[in-house]
């Protein structure tokens, strides 16, 4: 009998193994390919370069197509498997993406707007690997015809609401790094670089708000829309972030920082607390920022700054002032 049933598997293998696209798994797990893929607008949206990183009790994924200015970043604070809804009571974690020059869609901070499941975080292979939803919501400024910001009745700035849908995210077995994230356009921190600036959350005439200590300053030049940028980063531990975005081809001496939309040459700052809570510059009579001096060569940086920036739902503005930098930047 036992060399019956032998004989009878060995025939059911060979039978088996002769069918085309068959793989057998002789008691080995088969694991799939790194990839990261999301549905909306209609189609799959896959990358090729998705990577994972667990630092100061945060993960992140950063996932980006190599010939585009184009890439999702999905931030949680949290380091344990399990699902995860983003919504603004729980600042769970904060949900983006972004093409080229247009603005980020952004995880809704006032409404249940994702969901993050961390299925699998193996530590021996350093491999991680889950599902993600959510709809992205980003507000774009209006103007008049002669590009006046336009204002409702109460005096406040009128934007326009725009969301999309993002559906049937996967990301599996991303390598996973227990290292702090590089900027996602591959900018690395550099110890020599020098940020100062003030935040006054009152946002009065006074000028008595306190220093904003970061704890690392990335400066990246990049191109977007057909514009090349330097990217100055100033970070503070989780999401929390002060950013300048300066054209490459701005001249030293005094310039008005112009409003959040990205259009020719403005400069664009803006501001994240944590995953419910994100401002925009706002073109204020106060805002300057004033190149000092600028080495393309050496790929130096010097200024000084200060602006204003709005919260994207409820209006707060938050000054900040005697902003100065000091950066070599990457490409």
């Amino acid at each position: 009998m036992k060399k019956t049933a032998i004989l009878l598997s060995l025939i059911i293998l060979t039978l088996i193994s002769c069918e085309d696209n068959i793989a057998i798994n002789v008691g080995e797990e088969i694991l799939s390919e790194t990839n990261f893929q999301v549905e909306f607008d209609g189609e799959t949206y896959y990358t090729e370069i998705a990577t994972a990183y667990i630092y100061n009790n945060v993960t992140t994924i950063i996932a980006k197509k190599i010939d585009a200015q184009e890439f999702f970043v999905i931030t949680l604070n949290e380091t344990e498997e399990g699902a995860y809804t983003l919504s603004p009571s729980q600042s769970e974690g904060l949900i983006s993406y972004k093409k080229e020059a247009d603005r980020a869609y952004l995880t809704d901070a006032t409404a249940v707007s994702g969901r993050i499941d961390l299925d699998k975080i193996d530590y021996n292979r350093m491999k991680l690997s889950g599902t993600f939803s959510f709809i992205g919501k980003r507000l774009t400024q209006q103007f008049d015809a002669l590009g006046n910001p336009m204002l409702d009745t109460t005096g406040n700035l009128i934007y326009d609401v725009e969301t999309k849908t993002f559906t049937n995210g996967i990301f599996n077995n991303l390598v996973l790094s227990l290292l702090e994230p590089e900027n996602i356009n591959g900018g690395a921190t550099t110890n020599n670089n020098e940020f100062f600036v003030n935040i006054d959350e009152t946002n009065n005439a006074t000028d008595d708000g306190t220093e904003y200590v970061e704890q690392t300053v990335t400066a990246q030049k990049t191109t977007e829309g057909g514009n090349t940028y330097i990217i100055i980063t100033a970070k503070r531990i989780g999401l929390e972030a002060i950013v300048l975005k300066i054209p490459l081809g701005m001249n030293t001496g005094n310039e008005n920082i112009k409003d959040l939309i990205v259009l020719g040459d403005e400069v664009v700052g803006n501001y994240t607390v944590n995953a419910t809570n994100y401002y925009t510059a706002v073109n204020q009579n106060t805002d300057l920022l004033n190149l000092i001096t600028h080495d393309i060569t050496a790929k130096k940086m010097e200024g000084k700054f200060n602006f204003d920036v709005m919260h994207s739902v409820t209006g707060e503005i938050i000054h900040f002032y005697d902003g100065t930098f000091k950066v070599t930047y990457t490409e």
